[in-house]
């Protein structure tokens, strides 16, 4: 066997050395280390890879050198609540506990059971089976080919056939096999030496919220995001194919479809003779992923297959024979982050042979990614622009790529840590905060003690992130400074006179200006500008906003007149424009986002032509060319009437005298009703009848005012609160949420212990000497979070890895429930950035919040992956959103950025009374400069979880929109705030104030109708201590949802 075989093939089983099924041998009294040597054979057998298949797997064979590492690597990758389990001389008992607790918030009562059954495995292991025996036989003879297969196989194929969890320990039921497997293989590419070696390597794109930033567009933003995601995520893939994707500490390549996809497309190279590592083919594999350029149709069904189960809501959407779109939706959104780290092993399986790592070789290797990864997009996207010869935009950019005026500028930060030297230092600076009592009860040295808490000390030590800082300080050099010593250009513009600053990055210069001019009020190129477009493209006119020729509609919105833009600013106009058709963005503009879900509306059934009038010039043109269009951009400055054009004041008349006339006829109610259906099932509105008896008419009433022209769309940003605080272990009550779990065990040991009773007591009694011992010294135990006692649990492998997961599976099911209806710009699992329109803004953040605590479905506080398949949620702490609605006319940039202020200094801020704090949404509107705060922490109400006050925003929009309560309302409250803003207000007469408010703004005849209508807005009181705060914020809320849609 070579030396490259003998790499992947320790790794393949380190990977594999726990089988999924562990839990149920255990608990049936069956050997699980013989299993999983028995699953290894069956799932090579008759496959003709000869690689993995030199005989039984020495799981047993404790003198093996491979085992001893494997051995090793199992107990550094354990959670530190099996510490006391994984005694040497084993255990003479089992536990059949099969309860799962969530590992962020292990309490007993948001457990998950799990089916209590032998699980037959047989079909998972014939289906991995199956897959590798159609494998290419160039595949079949690549070792590193079929580990990055089996890699992704492993745990994907357990989940696409929906096999419940198996715990990695009954008695610390944490975490599953899974967790537990794929954190071993990672940690022991630091220990393939026999001692920790290898190099920690951290990494990330610094800038990004400026990088960002500077969009005009919606095109713009999603470049910006996407560029960061794909730039980072290109840059990693060769060393992951190259070593593994085990070496990944995050991002993750678990349950990732971008790893599935990149690794179908390397495979296919593979199995065309080809090498994935060769220098040209980084660009050649993303260009098969976005194309399905796959010629080996087994592995594009393989790919779609093990992405159906996290993208379930959106096979609703995709035809059976189209379901390869499931791949170009997952490419088109970002949701690698800016940031990387990963653990390298100390040699480099280099051809066949082994040879030392050096760490001036991650660097270059590093950079050449990086250099690469930029150039690729840039070059992917410059190919599909080159396809369209007579488009206008597409010409311009290939004037500005032929002269050389579009780069993609980004820097990285990059530190390489030798993790031997880390670990002397460590060792020597250091101890065991475990006493010599503790270490002789639980059978563990202060050697290993040390070594258990290695990990930890890499995640959240000051001194290592000094230590990454100061290496940080370097950065990779992208191309140098735009002027030289002299003040001299760097650079070359495409236009006469002195060079200008970007209109989008300030601190850059432009390279492209396009000036403008009023023409009896219409935006046009200026004369300079026209003149040079006109020997470009070969037309002989000037161009303005009132054009009918589509082509220069298009250029016009591309680059507005008076835009100045930098070679970075063209590279993201570049990709969007060009792999826009490719990954079938739908958007480019913000008014593409704002009339998105007024689209959607007017083709359900028809109703366009039920609702506008018809015949009329500029009606028709409205439907045709704005709401109705089939393709982006749209752009408001281009709907002209009488040669006013962009002037929202008219096109806001213009569009209500379209609808004017419905609701005339008797049948415009039934039509109102349907509209009024479609809305409350999608989340948009409350059914008006829940709120009035006779709502016929008042559903008209909603009907036109939704009709309005979309002047705004949302902005939405969201957070997850002190994720930070997660990835250093800082968990509320963790200890004591662990004691109530064993003090349950403990009795109910006689039901669930099958074996020797007392030595299992005693392991409780030593797991509770250990839990106090943790809490007691390690750092920064002190401080107070959230009303309670911050604890901070080690960071071990597992729980890291418990981590990624989570955030992967939790951007993919964000993904599958927002796409259809906003714009998802970047996912991340915790944080988000999505526009869309206002109709679907509440729903987005309502479901987006339920999801991220996985209280959406039945299986709270674990998302239900597929079927009877679960993984903890991230519950330790909420997550906070901002909503900032804008206007088409507004600068995006400035309304981005004030999204995320109020993000952070007014959600995140937010203390609602007793232990609850952020898990906030903040509301804001750019013309009115009103902000609301609101929580969103979800309850149970008995029959599903219920975040209240979005319920109360949707049931006061409804009835804004509907007329049944005056626009005025607010500024009823006004004279009653002072009342409102005392600390403890007397509830008695807050609530009679609010039914006052509310009775006198409702307009229904008759007082017993007001006070029926104000009970229903009014609901449950539900907040408890700070009813006063919340319903004061309600109220004010109307001053934003007035100026909606």
């Amino acid at each position: 066997m070579s030396s490259i075989n003998s790499f992947f093939e320790k790794k393949l089983l380190a990977l594999m050395h726990d089988p999924p099924n562990k839990m149920w041998m255990i608990i049936n009294g069956k050997d699980h280390e013989k299993e999983a040597g028995r699953i290894y054979n069956d799932i090579f057998k008759e496959t003709g890879i000869r690689e993995f298949t030199g005989g039984v797997p020495p799981y047993k064979d404790y003198n093996n050198p491979t085992t001893r590492i494997i051995k090793e690597a199992d107990l550094l990758a354990s959670s530190f609540d099996r510490w006391v389990f994984l005694k040497p001389s084993g255990a003479n008992y089992v536990v059949k506990n099969i309860r799962y607790l969530n590992i962020f918030k292990p309490a007993t009562h948001l457990k998950y059971e799990i089916k209590n059954q032998d699980i037959n495995i047989d079909n998972y292991v014939k289906n991995i089976n199956d897959i590798l025996k159609k494998l290419n036989s160039n595949i079949k003879d690549n070792p590193r080919a079929v580990y990055n297969l089996l890699y992704a196989l492993y745990e994907s194929e357990w989940v696409k056939l929906g096999l419940p969890p198996s715990l990695a320990d009954t008695r610390a039921p944490t975490h599953d096999v899974f967790d537990h497997d794929y954190a071993t293989v990672m940690i022991m590419n630091w220990l393939l030496n026999g001692k920790f070696s290898g190099y920690y390597v951290v990494g990330d794109i610094p800038g990004v919220q400026q990088f960002i930033m500077a969009s005009r567009k919606a095109g713009d933003l999603w470049a910006s995001s996407w560029v960061i995601s794909m730039t980072i995520w290109l840059t990693l893939w060769p060393l992951i194919w190259h070593y593994g994707p085990d070496i990944l500490i995050r991002p993750t390549a678990r349950l990732n479809p971008l790893y599935y996809t990149f690794l179908a497309a390397s495979l296919d190279l593979v199995a065309d003779g080809k090498d994935p590592e060769e220098s040209d083919n980084l660009c050649l594999i993303l260009r098969k992923a976005i194309e399905y350029d796959i010629k080996h149709t087994n592995l594009v069904n393989l790919v779609i297959e093990l992405i159906k189960p996290l993208l379930k809501p959106l096979l609703q959407q995709i035809q059976q024979d189209q379901q390869e779109k499931l791949i170009r939706r997952v490419l088109s959104i970002a949701f690698i982050g800016e940031a990387f780290q990963l653990a390298l092993p100390p040699i480099n399986p280099e051809g066949n042979e082994l040879k030392r790592l050096k760490k001036d070789d991650i660097l270059s290797k590093i950079r050449d990614n990086f250099e690469k990864a930029t150039k690729c997009l840039i070059n992917i996207s410059r190919d599909e622009v080159n396809k369209e010869e007579n488009d206008y935009v597409k010409r311009i950019l290939r004037r500005a790529l032929d002269k050389g005026l579009i780069e993609l500028r980004l820097p990285l930060r990059v530190a390489v840590l030798d993790v031997g030297n880390l670990y002397s230092k460590y060792r020597s600076e250091k101890g065991c905060p475990l006493s010599d009592d503790v270490l002789r009860e639980i059978g563990m040295d202060r050697e290993a003690c040390l070594d258990a808490l290695f990990f930890d000390y890499l995640m959240t030590s000051k001194d290592v992130i000094k230590a990454i800082r100061e290496e940080e300080m370097t950065r990779i050099p992208t191309k140098g400074a735009w002027f030289d010593e002299q003040g001299n250009l760097l650079f070359t513009k495409l236009y006469d006179g002195d060079w200008t600053i970007s209109t989008l990055s300030p601190d850059t210069p432009a390279v492209m200006r396009f000036g403008k001019r009023f023409e009896n009020n219409r935006l046009c190129y200026d004369e300079k500008t026209t003149k040079w477009l006109n020997e470009l493209l070969n037309i002989n006119n000037p161009i303005c906003t009132n054009t009918d020729n589509n082509n220069e509609r298009r250029l016009i919105s591309t680059f507005k007149p008076g835009e100045a833009l930098s070679p970075v600013d063209l590279a993201k106009r570049l990709i969007y424009i060009g792999l826009s058709g490719k990954l079938e963005l739908g958007f480019e503009s913000t008014d593409d986002v704002a009339v998105k879900y007024l689209h959607s509306l007017l083709e359900y059934n028809n109703i366009a032509n039920k609702v506008y009038r018809r015949g009329d010039k500029y009606c028709e043109s409205l439907l045709r060319d704005y709401i109705m269009r089939p393709n982006p951009p749209r752009d408001m400055d281009l709907i002209c009437k009488d040669q006013v054009c962009g002037n929202p004041e008219q096109i806001r008349r213009l569009a209500r005298d379209c609808v004017e006339e419905f609701g005339k006829k008797e049948e415009d109610k039934g039509v109102a009703e349907e509209i009024i259906g479609k809305l409350t099932k999608d989340g948009v509105l409350q059914d008006i009848h829940n709120l009035v008896g006779n709502g016929a008419d008042m559903a008209v009433n909603a009907v036109k005012e939704l009709l309005n022209f979309h002047f705004m769309y949302a902005i939405i940003r969201g957070d997850g609160d002190s994720l930070g605080r997660i990835h250093r272990g800082e968990l509320p009550n963790y200890y004591e949420s662990l004691r109530e779990f064993y003090e349950d065990l403990k009795e109910k040991a006689n039901e669930l212990v099958i074996g020797n009773k007392d030595e299992f007591l005693k392991d409780l009694e030593n797991q509770e000497k250990l839990l106090s011992e943790l809490e007691e010294r390690l750092e920064e135990k002190e401080e107070k979070l959230e009303g309670k006692t911050k604890i901070r649990v080690p960071v071990t492998p597992a729980y890291k890895f418990a981590i990624t997961r989570a955030l992967m599976v939790t951007a993919m099911r964000v993904l599958a429930r927002t796409m259809d209806i906003s714009m998802p710009v970047y996912l991340g699992g915790d944080d988000l950035l999505i526009l869309s329109p206002v109709e679907a803004a509440l729903k987005i953040v309502e479901d987006s919040r339920k999801i991220y605590w996985a209280v959406d479905e039945n299986t709270p506080f674990f998302h239900k992956v597929n079927k009877d398949y679960v993984i903890p949620a991230l519950a330790a702490y909420g997550q906070s959103y901002s909503i900032r609605y804008a206007h088409l006319l507004d600068i995006f940039s400035e309304e981005y950025l004030r999204a995320g202020e109020l993000l952070e200094e007014v959600a995140k801020e937010a203390r609602w009374g007793g232990d609850y704090e952020k898990d906030s949404l903040v509301i804001s509107h750019s013309r009115t400069g009103t902000e609301v705060v609101l929580p969103i922490r979800p309850e149970n109400n008995g029959d599903n979880w219920v975040i209240d006050s979005i319920d109360r925003l949707r049931t006061l929009w409804t009835a804004l929109l509907a007329g049944l309560v005056s626009s005025n309302t607010p500024e009823d409250l006004d004279k009653y705030s002072e009342l409102f803003m005392r600390d403890q207000p007397d509830m008695g007469i807050i609530k009679d104030v609010l039914k006052t408010i509310l009775k006198r703004n409702i307009k229904v005849t008759g007082e017993e109708g007001k006070q029926n209508v104000a009970s229903k807005l009014l609901g449950e009181d539900v907040y408890d201590g700070y009813y006063h705060t919340v319903w004061y914020n309600l109220i004010n809320s109307i001053r934003i949802l007035r100026r909606l849609p």
